[in-house]
């Protein structure tokens, strides 16, 4: 859940110029999510899928809260993911 959310922050900051104190942040908390998880010895098969999922559910959660307290800002988040 944590590397979904910081690559699609990261994509929108990389496409709006914004906050690059925020992208560097996130580029280490990639960083060391990563690492963690290369480090764990209890690897399962269906990791991948649920990482998968797991970026699924956490775009439509951002695009459902977006749509509910900030439509305006709806457009531009869809446009990351060439859904408008």
């Amino acid at each position: 859940l944590g590397i979904s959310i910081a690559l699609i922050w990261n994509d929108y900051t990389l496409q709006t110029g914004f906050a690059p104190v925020a992208f560097f942040a996130h580029v280490l908390l990639l960083a060391v999510l990563a690492m963690r998880y290369y480090r764990r010895r209890d690897k399962q098969l269906l990791d991948a899928p649920g990482f998968g999922v797991s970026f699924v559910v956490s775009v439509a959660y951002f695009a459902v809260i977006l749509s509910l307290y900030g439509p305006q800002y709806l457009p531009k988040f869809l446009g990351l993911f060439a859904l408008r």
